[in-house]
């Protein structure tokens, strides 16, 4: 492979890594989980967490960030469809590409 073959297969991979990046950054990752069970291990495009000092509005890209939960329903958005989870007490970890819910209860509508 001579120097110009080279280069150009580094110029399509950048592009397809710059094409998976802005896909994933519609998205982000959220869990829910109590010492029990996971509640929810889904990609979603927005959530609404209760925490102890009011509501959190997390979006993809959104600031790293640890605080403690409240009561209340955690609403997420997955597909355009609306979901929710009521949760009471805990932690929830803002980071990266992932949110994660550590509830003392949760339970799914419906359940």
């Amino acid at each position: 492979m001579d120097t110009s073959q080279l280069e150009a297969v580094v110029k399509i991979a950048a592009q397809v890594n710059e094409t998976l990046r802005s896909a994933r950054a519609d998205t982000f990752l959220l869990e829910v989980a109590t010492p029990e069970r996971l509640v929810v291990n889904e990609q979603v495009s927005e959530a609404q967490i209760p925490a102890a000092n009011g509501y959190l509005g997390i979006l993809p890209g959104h600031a790293a960030l640890l605080a403690e939960l409240g009561a209340g329903e955690l609403s997420y958005l997955v597909e355009g469809r609306r979901r929710a989870v009521k949760i009471d007490g805990g932690w929830v970890e803002v980071g990266g590409d992932h949110v994660r819910v550590l509830a003392n209860t949760a339970e799914k509508a419906g359940e």
